[in-house]
C-alpha cells in the first residue's frame, strides 16, 4: 500500500515537469529535423553545394562538446528551471538568427556556431534533471515518456517548416520556427517546468519533491568507475547507432534494396523507437538496470547481421529496421536512467553534462565515420566490422556497472 501511494504521489506531483520537459525536448529537435528542408532553398539562392550546407551541423556538436559541462554546473547551481527558461530563449533566438544568412558561406557556418552555444545551455541534462527530480520508483518510464518529445518533434517540425517556407520563404521560416518556440514552448516551461531539487529547498513555489537527492560530489563522480562506463557506453552506442541511421538508405541500397523501397523502409524506424523507449523504461523500473541497458544498446548487432546475411531481402531488412528502432528508443534512455541511479541527483546536472557532451560529439562523429569508411573502402562491410565491437563494448560497459552505490536512495 505504501509503495502504491508513493507511486501515485510521484505522478501527481511530477506530471507537469514531465509534460513540459517533453515539450522542451521537442523544441530542441528543430535544428535537426528542419535543416534538411532548407538545403534546396539555400542551394537555389546562393549556389552552395549541399555538402557545405549540411556540414554546418558539425559545428554545434564540437562547441557543445566543450561547453556543455559548464552548462551542467549552472543546472546544479541555479536549478533546471532557470537554465531551461534562459536556454529556450537563447535557442529560439539562435534559430531566428539563421534568417540573417548572407551569400558568404561563412556567415551560415558562424550562425550555426551560435547554435552550438545555445545547445550548450539547453543540453539533455536540463530535461533529464528536471524530470528525474520528481520520480524515483517510476523514473525510467517518466524519462521515456519525456523523451518521446523527440518523436513529436520528428513528426511536427518538418510539416511546420515546409508550410512556413512555402508561405514566407526560407528566411521567414527560420523566424517563424523561433517565434513558435517562444510563443508555445516557453509559456509551457514557465508554468510547469520546475526542478524538484529546488522545490525541496523551498526555492520554487510548488509542492516539494519527495525524491532523495543523494549521490557523488562532482570530483568524486568524475573519478568513479560508474561514470567511466556510462560515458563510454553513451558515446560509443550513440555514435554507432546514429551513424547507421544517417546512412541507412545508402546501406540498404548497397545491399540490393532499391532506393525508393529503402526510403520507405527507413520511415518504419519511428514507431519501433517509441515502443522501444517505453518498453525499456518499463523494464528498467522493474528489473536489473545494467542488464536491460546492455541488451538495449547491443541490439543493433542483430540488425547488421540480418543485413549482411540476407542482402536484398526486404523482410530481413524490415526486421533489421524494427530491431534498430527498438534500440534507438531504448539505449539513450537507459544511459540517462542509469546515470541518475549510479551518479545520484545531488550533482546530476554537472556530472551528466560531461556524458551529454560525449553523446553530442558522437552524434557528429558517427555519421562522419560511416562516410569516411565508405569513401575509402567502397562498401559498408568495414564500417559494420568497426561498429559491432563498439556496440559490444558499450553493452559490456553497462553490464559491468556492478552494485548501485546509491541504492539506499530507492
Amino acid at each position: 500500500m505504501m509503495a502504491e501511494t508513493r507511486t501515485s504521489g510521484e505522478w501527481r506531483t511530477g506530471w507537469p515537469a514531465l509534460i513540459a520537459g517533453g515539450a522542451g525536448i521537442a523544441l530542441t529537435t528543430i535544428h535537426i529535423y528542419a535543416t534538411g528542408l532548407f538545403i534546396q532553398p539555400l542551394e537555389a539562392e546562393f549556389g552552395w553545394p549541399r555538402a557545405e550546407v549540411s556540414s554546418a551541423m558539425v559545428l554545434p556538436s564540437i562547441i557543445a562538446f566543450f561547453l556543455t559541462p559548464i552548462g551542467g554546473r549552472f543546472i546544479d547551481r541555479l536549478g533546471a528551471r532557470r537554465v531551461a527558461l534562459a536556454g529556450t530563449i537563447f535557442y529560439c533566438l539562435a534559430v531566428m538568427a539563421l534568417s540573417f544568412t548572407a551569400s558568404w558561406i561563412f556567415s551560415w557556418w558562424l550562425l550555426w556556431a551560435l547554435m552550438g552555444f545555445a545547445l550548450s545551455v539547453l543540453s539533455p541534462a536540463v530535461w533529464s534533471t528536471g524530470v528525474a527530480s520528481w520520480f524515483d520508483r517510476n523514473r525510467a518510464v517518466a524519462l521515456a515518456l519525456a523523451f518521446c518529445g523527440t518523436g513529436i518533434g520528428a513528426s511536427l517540425v518538418p510539416i511546420l517548416t515546409n508550410w512556413l517556407i512555402n508561405n514566407y520563404g526560407w528566411r521567414g521560416a527560420f523566424v517563424g520556427l523561433g517565434l513558435t518556440g517562444l510563443a508555445v514552448i516557453l509559456p509551457i516551461l514557465f508554468l510547469f517546468f520546475f526542478d524538484g531539487r529546488r522545490a525541496t529547498k523551498g526555492e520554487d513555489k510548488v509542492e516539494a519533491s519527495a525524491v532523495p537527492l543523494g549521490g557523488y560530489g562532482v570530483r568524486e563522480g568524475l573519478r568513479s568507475r560508474a561514470f567511466f562506463r556510462l560515458a563510454v557506453a553513451g558515446f560509443g552506442g550513440t555514435a554507432a547507432i546514429v551513424g547507421v541511421l544517417v546512412h541507412l538508405v545508402p546501406i540498404l541500397s548497397t545491399y540490393g534494396v532499391d532506393r525508393t523501397t529503402a526510403a520507405w523502409l527507413v520511415g518504419l524506424v519511428g514507431i519501433p523507437s517509441i515502443i522501444g523507449r517505453l518498453s525499456v523504461g518499463f523494464l528498467l523500473d522493474r528489473f536489473s538496470g545494467p542488464a536491460v541497458g546492455a541488451v538495449s544498446i547491443s541490439l543493433p548487432i542483430l540488425s547488421v547481421a540480418l543485413l549482411v546475411l540476407f542482402p536484398g531481402n526486404v523482410p530481413a531488412a524490415i526486421a533489421a529496421i524494427i530491431i534498430l528502432g527498438l534500440s534507438i528508443g531504448g539505449e539513450y534512455d537507459a544511459v540517462i536512467y542509469l546515470s541518475t541511479r549510479y551518479l545520484g541527483l545531488k550533482n546530476f546536472g554537472s556530472l551528466f553534462s560531461y556524458i551529454a557532451a560525449l553523446i553530442t560529439l558522437g552524434l557528429g562523429l558517427g555519421p562522419a565515420l560511416g562516410g569516411l569508411v565508405y569513401d575509402l573502402s567502397g562498401s559498408y562491410q568495414l564500417y559494420f566490422a568497426i561498429l559491432i565491437p563498439i556496440w559490444a563494448v558499450s553493452g559490456l560497459m553497462l553490464a559491468t556497472l556492478g552494485p548501485n552505490p546509491h541504492v539506499s536512495e530507492s
